[in-house]
C-alpha cells in the first residue's frame, strides 16, 4: 500500500478572531484500521509520523482552550462586578431605607409581641434574628426599649451555661431601659443555689420596673428574698406558692395591683404542720382595689374562701380553678356581697359556696364539672342574679334534667347560653321541646346564641322545630353550634337562613 501524504498543517485560522480550527489528519492506512493485520514498515513510518501531527494538534488545542479560560474567567468576573453594582444601587433605591426610624421601631415592636418570632425576643441567651440583618436595624432595635421588655423561657434554656444566663439577664434589663417589665420567674432544678441566686438578684433588681409578673415560688425563693421595697407599675401578678407560705412578708407593698392570679403548687415542705388560713396569707395583698381574682388549687374552708372573696369587693371578674372547699360541721354562713362582680368562672371547683353570695352585677357565669347533677346552690345563686345575668355556660354536667329547665325559665334576660359535656350526656326530646318557642310558651326570648353538646337522641325534625322557631320573626338566636357525632348526620346539610351562623361538628367542641 503505498503511503498518503497527509501534509504538514492541519489548522487554519479564523480571520475574524484567530481561533483555529484543526482539521482531522487522514489515515495513511485505513484498511487496517479493522483488522488484526500490520502495515508493512514504510507505512508504519507514515503512522507514526501522522501521530506525531496529531499531538502537536492536540497542543494547539490546549493553548487556544487556556487563552478562551481565561478568557472565561476575566468575563465572569465583570459579570460579578456588574451584578454587585446593581445589587448595591437596587439597595440603596430600596423603600425600607426610605422607612422611618419610628416606624421601623413599630414593627419590631409588633415582631416582639406576635407571631412565629416573638419567642426570640422574650429569652435573654436568643439574639432575635432580626438583629443580625444590618448595622441599622441593629441600631433601631436596640434603641426601642419595648422590644426588651419582657423575660421568659430563660429557665428553659438548656444550651446555655447558668453562670452566663444572669448576665445575660442583666444585659437585657440594660436593653430594656426605664420601660415597665413581663418577667416569667420558674425555678429550674439544674440551677444550683450559687446560680439561682445570682439570676433572682438581677431580676429582683428592676422590681420598681416590674408590671406583669408570673412567679413560681418554692421554699427556696422565700426562705432567701423578699421584696422589701414597693413594686410601684405591677399591675398583673401571677403567683404560685406553697399552700403553708405566708406570703405577707414576701411583698411589701403593690400599689397598682388590679388582677392577682394565686395558686397552691403542692409542694410539701416542714411547715405544712401548721398551715395558714388563705386569707391569712393574702392578707397583706391590696385585695379590695382588685379588678380580677383568679385562684387555683386552694384547698381552704368554705368560710375562709369566702372571707378573701368579700375583700375583693371590687373585682369584676373572679375565676375558681380546682379548688376544694371544706365546710365544718355545724357552721353557719353569712351572706356574701358583691356588688361589681360581672363574670365568675368556676372550674372543677367545689360549687357549694355559691349559695352564699350576692352577685346583683352578675352578667356572665360559668361552671365546668366534672358533676353529675346541677348543685342545687347554682340554682339559688342564679336565682338571685335572674335580674343581670346575660350568658350561661354549664360544662361536663350530666344530664339536661328538670332542675335545668326550671332554672333556664328564671333566666329571661339570657343572650349566651353553651352546655357543653362529655358525649355521654343524652339530649332528650323533651329538653328540646322546653325550648320550643310556641303561641304558648316563649322561653329565653333573647336567647342570640346557642351552643349544644352531647348525644342527640331527639331526632333531627325537633331540633330542628326548635331552632327554626328561635329564629324566625319571633326569635333573637343568630348563633348555633352543634357537637354531637353520627346523629347529627341530617342536621349538617340543613339551613336556618342566611342570617344565622349554623354550625355542625363531629366531636368535641374542644
Amino acid at each position: 500500500m503505498t503511503p498518503r501524504n497527509s501534509g504538514s498543517d492541519l489548522s487554519s485560522g479564523c480571520p475574524q478572531c484567530g481561533f483555529l480550527q484543526s482539521a482531522l489528519p487522514r489515515s495513511p492506512c485505513p484498511d487496517f484500521l479493522h483488522s488484526n493485520h500490520s502495515p508493512p514498515d514504510p507505512v508504519l513510518v507514515e503512522v507514526r509520523r501522522e501521530i506525531i501531527v496529531a499531538e502537536n494538534g492536540i497542543l494547539q488545542i490546549e493553548e487556544q482552550i487556556n487563552h478562551l479560560q481565561q478568557v472565561l474567567n476575566g468575563l465572569a468576573s465583570r459579570k460579578q462586578e456588574l451584578q454587585g453594582f446593581i445589587v448595591d444601587h437596587r439597595r440603596i433605591s430600596s423603600p425600607l431605607r426610605r422607612l422611618p426610624t419610628e416606624l421601623l421601631s413599630a414593627i419590631f415592636l409588633e415582631c416582639s409581641q406576635t407571631g412565629s418570632g416573638a419567642s426570640s425576643f422574650c429569652n435573654p441567651a436568643v439574639e432575635p434574628p432580626v438583629t443580625r440583618v444590618c448595622r441599622s436595624w441593629r441600631a433601631v432595635i436596640l434603641s426601642t426599649p419595648r422590644v426588651w421588655r419582657r423575660i421568659e423561657d430563660v429557665w428553659c434554656d438548656l444550651t446555655t451555661p447558668p453562670a452566663v444566663l444572669a448576665t445575660l439577664v442583666l444585659r437585657r434589663l440594660e436593653r430594656s431601659a426605664q420601660v415597665p417589665l413581663e418577667i416569667v420567674f420558674q425555678p429550674a432544678s439544674r440551677f444550683d443555689e450559687t446560680q439561682r441566686i445570682s439570676l433572682i438578684n438581677a431580676l429582683f433588681s428592676a422590681t420598681h420596673r416590674w408590671q406583669n409578673v408570673s412567679l413560681h415560688l418554692t421554699d427556696f425563693e422565700l426562705r432567701h428574698f423578699k421584696l422589701d421595697q414597693s413594686v410601684p407599675q405591677l399591675r398583673k401578678l401571677a403567683l404560685v406558692a406553697p399552700h403553708y407560705a405566708h406570703l405577707g412578708c414576701f411583698f411589701r407593698s403593690l400599689p397598682a395591683l388590679e388582677d392577682l392570679y394565686y395558686g397552691h403548687n403542692g409542694t410539701a415542705g416542714a411547715n405544712t404542720s401548721t398551715p395558714h388560713r388563705l386569707s391569712s396569707q393574702l392578707h397583706d395583698f391590696p385585695l379590695p382595689q382588685l379588678t380580677r381574682l383568679s385562684l387555683w388549687n386552694i384547698k381552704c374552708e368554705m368560710s375562709d374562701m369566702l372571707d378573701v372573696l368579700q375583700s375583693a369587693v371590687n373585682a369584676v371578674d373572679i375565676v375558681m380553678s380546682n379548688c376544694t372547699l371544706h365546710a365544718l360541721q355545724g357552721s353557719h354562713h353569712t351572706q356574701r356581697i358583691l356588688p361589681n362582680l360581672v363574670a365568675l368562672d368556676v372550674h372543677q371547683s367545689h360549687a357549694d359556696f355559691l349559695s352564699h353570695l350576692s352577685t346583683p352585677a352578675l352578667q356572665l357565669l360559668s361552671l365546668t364539672g366534672p358533676l353529675s347533677r346541677l348543685p342545687p346552690a347554682l340554682v339559688s345563686f342564679t336565682t338571685q342574679a335572674r335580674a343581670s345575668l346575660t350568658s350561661l355556660k354549664l360544662s361536663h354536667i350530666s344530664g339536661y334534667d328538670t332542675p335545668l329547665l326550671a332554672l333556664l325559665r328564671t333566666l329571661p334576660h339570657l343572650t349566651h347560653l353553651r352546655l357543653l359535656n362529655t358525649r355521654s350526656t343524652e339530649i332528650h326530646t323533651s329538653f328540646i321541646e322546653a325550648l320550643t318557642i310556641t303561641p304558648a310558651v316563649f322561653p329565653l326570648p333573647r336567647l342570640a346564641s346557642l351552643e349544644l353538646e352531647g348525644r342527640f337522641w331527639c331526632g333531627t325534625h325537633p331540633l330542628m322545630t326548635m331552632l327554626r322557631s328561635r329564629c324566625g320573626p319571633t326569635g333573637a338566636l343568630r348563633t348555633v353550634r352543634l357537637y354531637g357525632g353520627s346523629e347529627l348526620a341530617d342536621v349538617r346539610g340543613q339551613s336556618l337562613g342566611d342570617e344565622v351562623e349554623f354550625v355542625v361538628r363531629a366531636g368535641t367542641a374542644s
